[in-house]
């Protein structure tokens, strides 16, 4: 038996009339399947050992459709039908595939990659059945990188996939694999084991789009074994497993005791295993079955399928237990290597006679063996904010003692339950005279009379004294807890208003569900309710889960309420599917801003032009060597700290490199003048950074003040953070020198994840917003004209950061017309620049830049890069409209330009050439932005 197709075959000779698929209410028995496998193989002419395209549906024609490449000796390339079509004509052509397994449907997907499509639903052919012709060699390629430069393609042979399958037949309960689930995608290495473990051994598969799917399935009470990763099956648990559940595969992410408690708290569930491995070693080859009674975070454990396993240093030295290093694998799972790329297939794959199969595979992932069992613990290779808004909590705190109801008052900013800072406050009563303590409705309605809506707490407890330490400070650690939730957004609601339709109440019940509010009305405006950006981006992402709708954030934050969500339901098309994590990928694309960055920096000459820097106060005694033990770490969990680019003939990729230890230099601050600390300050701050380099994007300096008191300055490359980054890091900072012994998940994807994704999202947005974007900027002139020498060409980065407060009258006068006119501090701001530029170029038609945050959805709450956008909010008025008007203006354009982001630059540059904005060289299409 050399082939995965005679493992199924010797199964349709054992039990020819079982159930071998499962889709919907539909069943195909093993003989069916075999049948279905040898009338398309009579379609397929490469010649033994090359290689088939396979581009379907999830139904019972994709298994058959995978028995048919293996009957011919070819091994599949997969070819996801939602990937653009360049990205699937560059895996065609590296791959040499000639010939596409694939429907009607899809065959002009597949012609246009220059491939042959094959089709499964054509006429019956009832020409003779050809011998099979199954065999050793590749069984398939996976292709696990961006399509920036070439693809890489995984090789993967039979005798690996056998080794694997033959393991898991040994040691896995046959009622676990009695009837398996199967949602991974082709293009995904866990596809082959949630296939194949049962195929193999006689079980059936039951085929899903997705693991959320499976309360729903008419065959659900049938399934034995389900896998997905830790995210998912978290989400999975909001409502009880199917009773036939009995194994839980859990991997592709780290997996948390809670979690693996939750799923022995279901009633069938008898075992939960954890599985990790790279595309390189075959799905997966190293597990641990979880115990009920273990504790503390579970090892990923032991080698499989005779797999060896080693633990070395930077040296590739063997490590002694208990010491961290990379995990290097050998034996009958590593694979062949990368398809036509030699030297990147030597620099990973290392020939070692000694070892099993003659060759180890360099996981880049860093472990650690304590007691046999391996710990994963990362990635080698690679003031307060609220929601975005910095938060001084002395104005929140003297605005709401200024209550003739309130002697005292602090303001904290606690995380969630799902990790977003969220503003609360505590009010101490007064007791003199007859005054009565005012109630938490009342203190929300007097600040918000006088602070801007994001300084404003969504929960305001009133106590009858605040708890404090004998120096007579507030003892914050004492402060009772604020529940989060049903009451946050108790003050400031509207007259309830029924929904009026089915899909009305819909949203209404995920946006009261989001927001953890009993009920939410039609008309209910969402900030009013205690929403921000965050839970907005989370009521986007469960509309297109349960609702099926690819609703933009700008278009809901455009009508906040279920009744204008409601209406973006019609005609919202099918979603794009949220970017996933590809675990063990050290080649990867670049965002769209990162290849803008990166190129700015080329051209300027001048390589501090992507450098950002900021300081930190650290209040408390804090060692250095936990300091560096809470960076390295950040540099460990976050891949774009250690991606650096690299240029090739193909064109620009990042490769994430091992991590290192950042940058530390310590300085004793406590008899330096206050020259002589700026002078150290801005020599942290002034960092470059090579795009050749192999130090991490990051590097800090410490500076003592006092005993307890010091500053962290931190300077960073641009194409590696912003300014959400930098909350992410603060808040990671702080937890870890809390509490360094809890270890901090890695966020759910990654950069390089988000590139890939953001390919397919630009591709499948690019005519619709192209054509708005053509139409929005027809006739536009950007300002250049405000310098008094025109010029032209890169930017000389001479400039310096200007501070110039506003008068306070000034920011109480834009509060007052913000609150007047139901706009935004923010609309105020623009409108105001707008009106500026407007007397400089004798323009009333501006055109000013805005900053967008691109990360919509709740997989970029925690991705560490630069996810933004630099957009053009165009504002039209005439001279006899008064300001409020073009303030109105000004919002109105800045919500449109929200809900059409989905626009590479070169694309939008496209679009303003095509709309005929006549642009200098080297100098962007929006010069001055807000």
């Amino acid at each position: 038996m050399t082939s995965v197709y005679d493992l199924v075959a010797s199964q349709v000779e054992r039990v020819p009339e079982a159930t071998a698929v499962i889709v919907g209410d539909r069943r195909t028995s093993y003989r069916e399947l075999d049948r279905m496998a040898a009338g398309f193989a009579r379609g397929l002419t490469q010649p033994r050992g090359g290689l088939v395209g396979v581009c379907l549906g999830r139904d019972e024609r994709m298994v058959a459709g995978l028995l048919a490449v293996w009957r011919t000796g070819c091994g599949y390339v997969p070819l996801d039908p939602a990937m653009p079509v360049p990205r699937l004509a560059g895996m065609v052509r590296q791959a040499g595939v000639r010939q596409v397994l694939t429907t009607r449907e899809l065959a002009p997907t597949v012609a246009a990659t220059g491939a042959q499509p094959v089709l499964v639903d054509g006429p019956d052919d009832d020409g003779e059945e050809t011998p099979s012709r199954a065999g050793d060699g590749v069984a398939y390629v996976l292709f696990t990188s961006g399509s920036t430069g070439t693809p890489k393609g995984v090789v993967i042979e039979h005798s690996s996939v056998l080794a694997l399958l033959k393991w898991m037949a040994r040691t896995i309960d046959p009622a676990h694999l009695r009837a398996g689930l199967a949602t991974a995608s082709l293009s995904f290495d866990a596809s082959v084991h949630q296939m194949f473990g049962p195929l193999s051994t006689g079980g059936c598969v039951v085929l899903a789009d997705d693991i959320l799917a499976l309360p729903s399935l008419p065959a659900r009470d049938e399934v034995t074994m389900i896998s997905a990763p830790p995210s998912a099956l978290a989400a999975l648990l909001e409502q009880p497993l199917p009773r036939g559940v009995r194994r839980v595969n859990v991997g592709a992410e780290t997996v948390t005791r809670p979690l693996v408690d939750r799923l022995y708290a279901q009633p069938g569930v008898e075992t939960v295993v954890n599985l990790y491995g790279p595309t390189e070693c075959t799905v997966f080859c190293v597990t641990h079955a979880i115990g009920r009674d273990e504790t503390g975070a579970p090892p990923i454990g032991t080698a499989v399928a005779d797999c060896a396993l080693t633990v070395r240093d930077a040296d590739d030295r063997v490590v002694d237990d208990g010491t961290p290093g990379e995990l290097w694998v050998a034996g009958p799972l590593v694979g062949r290597g990368y398809l036509g790329a030699p030297e990147l297939t030597a620099g990973r794959f290392v020939e070692d006679p000694a070892s099993p199969g003659g060759r180890r595979y360099r996981t880049g992932d860093l472990v650690r063996r304590v007691d046999g069992l391996l710990h994963y613990l990362g990635r080698l290779d690679d003031q307060v904010k609220v929601r975005g808004f910095r938060v001084e909590f002395g104005e929140v705190e003297s605005a709401l003692a200024a209550h003739p109801g309130v002697r005292h008052a602090v303001a904290v900013a606690p995380a969630d339950t799902d990790g977003t800072r969220v503003l609360h406050a505590y009010a101490e009563a007064a007791t003199a005279g007859a005054i009565q303590p005012p109630d938490e409705t009342v203190l929300r309605d007097h600040l918000h009379e006088r602070l801007p809506h994001y300084l404003v707490p969504a929960r305001i407890l009133v106590v009858e004294k605040l708890p404090r330490n004998t120096n007579g400070k507030v003892d914050q650690a004492a402060l009772p807890s604020i529940p989060f939730g049903k009451d946050t957004a108790s003050a400031g609601r509207r007259t309830y208003e029924e929904p009026r339709d089915a899909a009305e109440a819909q949203v209404a019940a995920i946006i009261a569900d989001v927001l953890d509010l009993p009920r939410v009305g039609r008309t209910d405006r969402f900030d009013d309710l205690g929403g921000h950006s965050l839970s907005a981006a989370r009521v986007v992402a469960r509309v297109r889960v349960e609702l099926g709708a690819a609703v933009k954030l700008g278009d809901f934050l455009a009508d906040p309420t279920a009744a204008g969500l409601a209406r973006r339901l019609e005609g919202s098309g099918s979603p794009i599917a949220p970017p996933t994590r590809l675990p063990g990928v050290t080649k990867v694309p670049l965002t769209d801003v990162q290849r803008q960055l990166w190129t700015s920096r080329r051209i300027s000459g001048f390589p501090g032009a992507t450098t950002e820097a900021f300081a930190i106060g650290i209040a408390g005694r804090v060692g250095s060597a936990a300091l560096t033990d809470a960076l390295n770490a950040l540099v460990v969990r976050h891949e774009a700290l250690r991606t650096v680019v690299r240029e090739d003939e193909y064109g620009l990729t990042g490769e994430v490199l091992a991590a290192v230890p950042v940058p530390f230099t310590e300085h004793d601050a406590r008899d330096m003048t206050e020259a002589e600390i700026r002078t150290v300050v801005d020599r942290a701050a002034r960092q470059t950074f090579a795009s050749d380099q192999h130090a991490p994007l990051l590097r800090a300096a410490l500076l003592r003040t006092a005993e307890d008191a010091a500053t962290l300055v931190i300077a960073v490359d641009h194409l590696a953070f912003d300014g959400w980054s930098g909350g992410i890091l603060r808040d990671e900072l702080a937890a870890h020198l809390a509490d360094a012994g809890s270890p901090i998940a890695e966020p759910a994807v990654q950069l390089g994840d988000v590139a890939r994704w953001e390919e397919q999202l630009f591709a499948a947005s690019a005519p619709a917003d192209q054509a708005f974007w053509t139409e929005e900027l027809a006739g536009a002139q950007p300002p250049y004209g405000m310098t008094r020498t025109p010029r032209s060409g890169p930017p000389k980065y001479r400039g310096k950061r200007l501070v110039r407060p506003l008068r306070a009258e000034t920011v109480e006068a834009v509060r007052h017309l913000g609150a007047s006119t139901g706009l935004s501090d923010f609309a105020v701001h623009l409108a105001a620049l707008d009106v500026l530029l407007a007397h400089w170029t004798g323009s009333r038609d501006v055109l000013v830049g805005v900053s967008a945050a691109r990360r919509d959805l709740v997989e970029l709450d925690r991705v560490v890069g630069p996810l933004i956008a630099v957009l053009p909010v165009r504002v039209r008025w005439e001279p006899e409209q008064s300001f409020r008007t073009v303030a109105a203006l000004a919002a109105r354009a800045r919500n449109r330009t929200l809900a059409h982001t989905d626009l590479s630059t070169s694309a939008l540059s496209d679009a303003a050439r095509a709309a005929g904005v006549e642009r200098l060289a080297g100098v962007p299409l929006t010069p001055v932005a807000l």
